[in-house]
């Protein structure tokens, strides 16, 4: 019995990669086509959505996934994560900082429509450095933006810790969050409103894991996981004569599996 239930842990372990891994055929394709139509359409403009009016780098420019195009024209990309930096925003010092930038769609996107009035834009890439100083630049608030390589802990501990009582930041590194969160980033983070996507395959992290992990916040926040929630594209006039396989695509964010997000608050007693 023990030799078969290993047996069938292994089975479910392989399977779980697989299905992760293994693209289905013509979806990508097919989103691809729907981004490069839309963005034509729009003008390479996001009409909908907390960042609409943002003009966009061509599609040829930009080194992240440009699959998600057609998503983020319409608001729809993430849109959980864009609410709640709007909500936040309301009561911020006025500063944000986003750990991994990518090519600057968060940091330009926050400041085009006034959401914070100055951003700090952390990213390793080369390129996505030079995007992102190309896209506030076309959008004309390259005057309130600094954009820095490698976010790691000794790069976040050179910002000065008055900058951050109050401020916002967004994390999405791709799995380096859980070594990048050392003791003396999270002291300095105590005063600030912390999002976290959580990248995790089953396959390599087990959630039980995670949530040890996250126990190492609960001193100093208040700790909310949230995930994608429904969509509906019924008011999208745009889409009117789409088929129904073309506007879920529109919504899809191509993952391979559930996506999780972490939200720090911090307690109003949190340690000095």
């Amino acid at each position: 019995m023990l030799i078969l239930s290993m047996l069938k842990g292994i089975a479910r372990k392989v399977l779980l990669a697989l299905n992760s891994r293994i693209p289905l055929i013509g979806v990508d394709d097919r989103r691809r086509q729907l981004s490069y139509d839309f963005d034509a359409i729009f003008d390479s403009t996001i009409r909908y959505g907390h960042f609409a009016g943002l003009k966009m780098l061509p599609l040829e420019q930009v080194w992240w996934n440009s699959l998600d195009r057609a998503g983020i024209l319409f608001g729809q990309y993430e849109r959980e994560v864009t609410d709640l930096i709007y909500r936040l925003s309301n009561s911020s010092n006025g500063v944000f900082i986003d750990v991994g930038a990518a090519d600057g769609i968060y940091a330009v996107g926050v400041l085009k429509n006034k959401l914070f009035e100055r951003v700090i834009a952390f990213e390793q890439s080369l390129k996505g450095q030079r995007n992102i100083a190309d896209l506030a630049n076309q959008n004309n608030v390259d005057g309130q933006l600094e954009v820095r390589g490698a976010a790691n802990s000794q790069s976040l501990l050179q910002i000065n810790s008055q900058i951050m009582e109050g401020a916002v930041m967004l994390i999405d590194i791709e799995g380096a969050e859980y070594s990048l969160m050392s003791p003396e980033v999270i002291q300095l983070l105590r005063k600030t409103n912390v999002i976290i996507e959580l990248h995790f395959q089953p396959e390599d992290k087990s959630w039980e894991e995670v949530e040890s992990w996250v126990k190492k916040f609960e001193k100093n926040f208040n700790v909310d996981f949230f995930t994608t929630g429904p969509r509906d594209t019924a008011s999208f006039d745009e889409l009117r004569f789409y088929r129904d396989s073309d506007r879920w695509l529109i919504c899809s964010e191509g993952r391979r599996c559930r996506p999780m997000w972490l939200h720090l608050s911090p307690r109003s007693n949190s340690a000095k």
